[in-house]
């Protein structure tokens, strides 16, 4: 799995504004299965993301704020754990 972490390039995603909110951010390697999610998610929206995961296409990143939670990609997040990935890549900072 590549990742890119240059700022411009996040921030042309649909969160990826996010990023001029933080402090700071990095990079880390989860376990998907470790990130809670407080609600049910939509089935489809959810079987879209597998799909194009599965397809290797572009996909929204994983934002986690500290204090806060998962705050975009959660799709995305069931996504890869209902395909058994064991770690991905997430998006973790503090907000300004």
């Amino acid at each position: 799995m590549n990742v890119n972490l240059d700022k411009s390039y996040l921030t042309n995603f649909k969160h990826g504004k996010i990023i001029n909110s933080l402090y700071n951010f990095d990079i880390r390697w989860v376990n998907p299965d470790s990130i809670n999610i407080p609600y049910e998610l939509d089935p489809k929206e959810v079987k879209r993301s597998k799909q194009a995961i599965k397809d290797n296409r572009r996909q929204s990143p994983v934002f986690v704020l500290h204090d806060i939670g998962v705050v975009a990609g959660i799709h995305n997040l069931q996504a890869y754990s209902e395909l058994k990935y064991d770690r991905i890549p997430i998006i973790y900072g503090k907000l300004k």
